[in-house]
């Protein structure tokens, strides 16, 4: 499958009309070309199947006059089968053009969709922070499906202009005058009909934008359920998340309105259109010039040709699949790191920071930050919410891309790293890990080359203290994860058993406040089972934790305030503030916390 990318693409939903719009609108159609372009064969059989539909709508009026003519003259009705051939071949090419349709749809619905996963995953986290989970996930869904209707929509739009030219054709090979009074009666419809699509195709744009911050409030509030029934504030949510319908509905309506307008103007033009063709054909056929049986070609290609009034849907649709296109642009645009080709040699896990910034918008999230982690150390990362500690943490595996300054690992940049081979040397584990696979063991297992055996993924649990509930679920490792409720610790113990498989060969273990849901006694257990003499570097608010690190990073606004022993920092009353206690204010040394809890555990 080959990964789609947009060179200078903006991004963004500019106002429609500016130089931005024309640019994003110019995008968008680059990609509709590409879309049809996935499908070459089957977009091929689409393109031959309105071919012959054409030809056959084309050849039959004539075919019948013909055989009108031939009876006329006392010619005999052999004729008359020309007409029937016609209908079947016309019906054949339907029915290629229907099922070519659908195959098409659907084959360019999956590059889309790949494609766009994949260009998400490849942006990161960095990326895409400013859309919202609901939001992409219309994007990926909705609008990939729509904008896959590409080739469909542009050759029934074809069609729609074919086949009537192909009548204004007709009708001037039987007799320009003819010809020409229809061309002077239905001028106008060029006007109405980019002028709806113009309007059309603001709203859809409009429209879509709405939609999707829908889907992302009704997502927010799906996440946070529990916290809403809690607090008492459903209806206050649901007002929240139904407060843009009144935007929605106005845009519809509006949709609406334009479509009617073209419509009715429309279709005013094609009684007064055939009336005016089939008065000059009539003064024709009086005078000779045509004959009786060109009089009825003349009605079939007259209504052949007002074909070009009925374009208002495949407009309207081809209007939709546009917008649709632009909102995938957006993603599809946004600029992807270069993936590095460097296989480190395996190191000690030696960390370097040099003025390393992070920036959110307008905030500083990591701040020029220096630092150097020596091979095969303990290190806490401490601080108040927003203070850049999980920033920090997602810089050393490139999760989060540095926009100035350079991370190192054993004297190599990670950003120059094959993704594979950074993932292999650092290895994470989150506060709230997805689950990943389709069983409990597959979750453990998830993306390892080559499989591990039961008994690793055993041992793997057993490092994250996660064996004895498996063991308790109905299947065991076995379980679905689907449907499968999971408390905050639970959860997190997978997540832990995920980044057990995963030592082997890493020289760098990320904790991002992974064990924030383990009791006490499990959290020391976890870590001592986790020791193994590589780097750690755990972002954490238990003192706890702190406390059996070698050194302690205390963040504060994007800044490393101070460094040092927790036994010194804890002497800052400021810094005390900061981590909550389990047990009480004394924390004690690490053997004496790992004997407590052994004893406990052991009793």
């Amino acid at each position: 499958m080959r990964r789609f990318a947009l060179r200078g693409a903006r991004t963004g939903s500019p106002q429609a009309g500016s130089p931005t719009s024309s640019r994003a609108g110019r995008d968008a159609d680059r990609l509709l070309v590409r879309t049809v372009a996935t499908s070459r064969r089957s977009a091929a059989v689409l393109v031959l199947g309105v071919a012959v539909q054409s030809f056959t709508s084309l050849l039959i009026p004539a075919a019948i006059a013909a055989a009108l003519d031939s009876a006329s003259r006392e010619q005999g009705l052999a004729q008359a089968v020309r007409p029937s051939v016609l209908l079947v071949l016309g019906v054949l090419a339907s029915a290629a053009v229907l099922l070519g349709s659908v195959y098409t749809s659907a084959r360019a619905a999956v590059w889309l969709r790949v494609s766009l996963a994949r260009h998400v995953l490849a942006v990161g986290q960095t990326g895409t922070r400013d859309l919202r989970h609901g939001d992409l996930v219309t994007r990926l869904v909705g609008n990939a499906s729509e904008t896959a209707e590409a080739s469909y929509g542009l050759i029934s739009l074809l069609s729609g202009f074919v086949t009537p030219i192909c009548g204004v054709l007709a009708l001037w090979a039987i007799d320009w005058t003819v010809a020409l009074a229809f061309l002077l009666t239905a001028a106008p419809i060029t006007t109405i009909s980019s002028r709806f699509f113009r309007s059309y195709s603001r709203n859809q744009s409009r429209y879509q934008e709405i939609q999707g911050e829908l889907s992302a409030s009704l997502s927010d509030v799906t996440d946070g359920a529990r916290s809403i029934a809690a607090m008492g504030t459903a209806q206050r949510e649901i007002d929240r998340v139904l407060q843009p319908l009144a935007r929605l509905s106005a845009e519809g309506r509006e949709s609406w309105t334009a479509q009617k307008k073209a419509t009715w103007r429309s279709s005013l033009l094609a009684p007064v259109c055939e009336f005016t063709v089939l008065v000059v054909a009539g003064f024709k056929v009086s005078a000779g010039d045509i004959s009786p049986g060109s009089l009825v070609a003349v009605t079939a290609y007259t209504a052949m040709a007002l074909g070009l009034l009925d374009n208002l849907d495949p407009l309207a649709r081809l209007a939709r699949v546009r917008a649709s296109a632009g909102r995938l642009v957006d993603v599809l645009g946004r600029p992807a790191p270069e993936a590095g080709e460097v296989t480190p040699p395996a190191g000690p896990g030696a960390l370097t920071l040099r003025s390393v910034t992070v920036t959110r918008g307008d905030q500083v999230v990591l701040d020029a930050v220096d630092l150097d982690v020596p091979a095969g150390s303990k290190v806490a990362v401490v601080g108040r919410s927003g203070s850049g500690k999980s920033a920090l943490a997602g810089v050393i595996g490139h999760l989060v891309r540095p926009d100035s300054g350079e991370v190192r690992l054993d004297g190599v940049p990670v950003s120059t790293m094959a993704p594979a081979a950074r993932a292999r040397s650092v290895v994470y584990a989150f506060a709230r890990p997805e689950p990943l696979g389709g069983t409990v063991g597959d979750d453990i297992t998830y993306g390892l080359n080559p499989e591990p055996t039961d008994e690793e993924t055993v041992a793997s649990a057993r490092t994250a203290c996660a064996d004895a509930f498996i063991d308790r679920l109905p299947g065991g490792y076995g379980t679905p994860l689907h449907g499968l409720a999971l408390s905050g610790g639970e959860r997190q113990r997978l997540g832990l058993a995920r980044a057990a498989a995963r030592l082997n060969g890493a020289c760098v273990l990320v904790l991002d406040e992974a064990t924030s849901h383990l009791d006490a006694l499990t959290e020391v257990l976890v870590g001592r089972a986790f020791d193994t003499g590589r780097t750690e570097i755990a972002v954490t608010y238990r003192a706890a934790t702190a406390a059996r690190a070698d050194v302690v990073l205390w963040m504060e606004d994007g800044r490393i305030r101070e460094a040092g022993p927790h036994d010194r920092l804890w002497n800052i009353p400021a810094y005390r503030s900061v981590l909550a206690v389990d047990g009480g204010a004394v924390v004690t040394p690490l053997e004496a916390v790992c004997e407590s809890a052994k004893a406990e555990h052991d009793g």
